[in-house]
């Protein structure tokens, strides 16, 4: 076979490739496969929403969930919060997140720092102490809310900081959008049907966050709340170097860091969720 031929084969191959699994030359179809699986309601798919858990104001928990994510995610975890504790609870739902893919086109990291730190401030006020726990992004939000704020304790699940894949965002215009991602970033069976997520995830929100990503990377000293870090070495998302940088660099004087084999990036939704959780109440009883 000549070489000409070869490279013409090779070709088509890459641009098949990117033709199913992007969203490369398809920006018009963003929404359409959201628009069939899911129900929505005022805009946000049914069971995506916000919510809150009421108890005690004497400790209170921010949960944060993650791109393409939704507070759904965090339900079990709140529930045994609520049930060990009486803590209050509120995990808000991040905008553009929990809607059709197409919502999120102009999003960023920054606006969403700007939505929780408003949660954290509302919440400082009513309650003496808080806790502040995020996944993926979230987890980046929650590293930059302690880096310029003083609250307890401090929990990351597979932390977005580094990740392989971040020379892909530079075609970010180019390639659209990737499709089903974070549902292959789940291995348990049961966690992928019952992950609220976007059949598209938009590239873009991603680039524009990088800057925000680094800044956070660097001022990690500037930590010093008690912090449980989790990650999977399997996730395939997040590099799990982001939470062993996390717990290396970190100024508090009480930390810890759990890695997992069996999960993926969405860490309460998958293989090692209990025993996530019951660390995460363990860590608690150990330093309130």
């Amino acid at each position: 076979m000549k070489v000409k031929t070869i490279s013409v084969i090779l070709v088509l191959i890459v641009f098949i490739s990117l033709y199913w699994f992007t969203g490369i030359f398809q920006a018009n179809k963003i929404d359409d496969k959201d628009l069939k699986k899911w129900n929505f309601s005022n805009g946000v798919i049914i069971g995506a929403e916000e919510f809150k858990v009421n108890g005690s104001t004497e400790y209170c928990w921010l949960l944060i969930h993650g791109y393409v994510g939704t507070p759904a995610e965090m339900k079990k975890l709140a529930e045994r919060i609520s049930f060990e504790f009486n803590d209050t609870i509120h995990a808000p739902r991040l905008s553009g997140n929990g809607e059709v893919p197409s919502a999120l086109l102009n999003k960023t990291i920054d606006i969403w720092y700007g939505e929780v730190s408003e949660d954290f401030d509302e919440m400082k006020k009513s309650c003496k102490h808080v806790n502040v726990l995020g996944s993926s992004f979230g987890g980046t939000l929650s590293l930059r809310l302690a880096e310029e704020n003083d609250f307890d304790n401090l929990y990351l699940l597979n932390t977005f900081l580094v990740s392989k894949y971040e020379p892909l965002f530079i075609f970010s215009e180019i390639l659209g959008y990737g499709k089903n991602s974070l549902l292959q970033t789940i291995n348990d069976p049961e966690g992928r049907k019952n992950f609220i997520t976007n059949k598209a995830m938009p590239f873009v929100p991603v680039k524009k966050s990088l800057s925000f990503i680094k800044i956070t990377r660097e001022n990690l000293d500037k930590i010093t709340e008690s912090a449980a870090v989790f990650h999977s070495k399997r996730d395939i998302t997040a590099d799990y170097q982001s939470s062993e940088k996390i717990y290396s660099e970190i100024s508090s004087k009480i930390k810890e860091i759990n890695l997992y084999k069996k999960s993926s990036h969405i860490l309460l939704l998958d293989y090692d969720k209990e025993d996530i959780i019951n660390k995460i109440i363990e860590f608690e009883k150990q330093n309130r």
